[in-house]
């Protein structure tokens, strides 16, 4: 859910709810143009009300409650962007909090001017391609699966040794590559593929440089709105800077990618080389490559099936 997208839908005068179960929350349009904001609804405490350059903090009552009002004061396009991204900000952090007061809302704010003005940090490109690839992946799981948490199977943020991992019993790992594509792919430990899981797939995606195509944080706005619920947003950001990336730090070294292909392979196929772990070893890392030209591949759709099969049984 992207709030600059929520802005877009509304007519003048009018207000929408955003799907957000820790706060009930609006979006609203005025009169005139680019006259947008948001207002939520928190705990009835101390109000605050202070004008920025750009924006407006207000309070009012509403019940026993407050409602904390951030109204735009911006003059073009740009600059409503801009400031649809702090809302998302203020959102986010007030996600991780119970009972919030209108105190907190103001020291979200305060603290995302003061972060924006900051120098703009770098992001290694491996990190950058392999996040990409696993957003493409669960893209396409949301799409297939709108009724299930994908959250859930992404297991690769929450340090597990395969990126997806469905009912226990079945696991996608994902390998992104940017060209020069080479023969090989690394394995970082003997687990990823040699485990107890009943079936495995590893989907290996290959990604172009160009300037047509989109940045990590560009990809990651789409599946944003793809979500269209500001609590897996929520839960989407967390996710992702588990693994060191934040969305909301601007990162001055994003590159541009447009997806080349996808590959799938079964590595439970008997032919699909992987190292086995045995017991006794006195090493406590292995990482490998393996050479996976000329290896049999699978469709997507195959992938798919065993995860609609675990889906019915669970």
């Amino acid at each position: 859910m992207k709030i600059i997208n929520q802005f877009r839908r509304l007519q003048a005068g009018s207000k929408i709810a955003l799907k957000y179960r820790k706060y009930p929350t609006d979006v609203f349009c005025g009169n005139e143009r680019f006259d947008y904001g948001i207002e939520i609804l928190v705990s009835s405490k101390k109000s605050v009300n202070k004008e920025y350059e750009k924006f407006t903090l207000s309070t009012e009552q509403r019940g026993e409650n407050k409602a904390v009002i951030i109204r735009s004061l911006v003059e073009n396009e740009d600059e409503l962007k801009v400031f649809a991204y702090l809302i998302e900000y203020v959102l986010f952090e007030l996600g991780k909090k119970d009972n919030a007061s209108p105190i907190a809302v103001k020291k979200y704010i305060e603290d995302w001017l003061y972060f924006s003005r900051g120098k703009g940090t770098e992001i290694s490109l491996a990190k950058q391609v392999g996040l990409i690839g696993e957003l493409t992946i669960f893209s396409e799981l949301v799409k297939e699966f709108p009724e299930t948490n994908q959250f859930n199977s992404w297991q690769g943020p929450e340090g597990a040794k395969i990126d997806f991992i469905f009912s226990d019993k079945f696991g996608l790992e994902v390998k992104s590559r940017i060209q020069p594509f080479k023969d090989w792919i690394s394995i970082s430990s003997v687990e990823q593929l040699d485990n107890d899981l009943e079936g495995q797939h590893l989907a290996v995606c290959d990604f172009l440089p160009s300037e047509t195509g989109q940045t990590l944080k560009q990809i990651t706005a789409e599946v944003m709105t793809l979500l269209n619920d500001h609590d897996k947003v929520n839960e989407l950001i967390e996710k992702l800077r588990k693994v060191g990336y934040d969305y909301f730090t601007d990162h001055s070294n994003l590159i541009k990618v447009v997806l080349f292909r996808q590959t799938y392979y079964d590595t439970k196929d008997k032919a699909f080389p992987v190292l086995k772990k045995v017991p006794d070893l006195r090493i406590d890392k292995i990482k490998y490559d393996i050479n996976i030209s000329n290896l049999e591949t699978i469709k997507f759709t195959d992938t798919l099936a065993i995860v609609r099969s675990q889906r019915e049984q669970s």
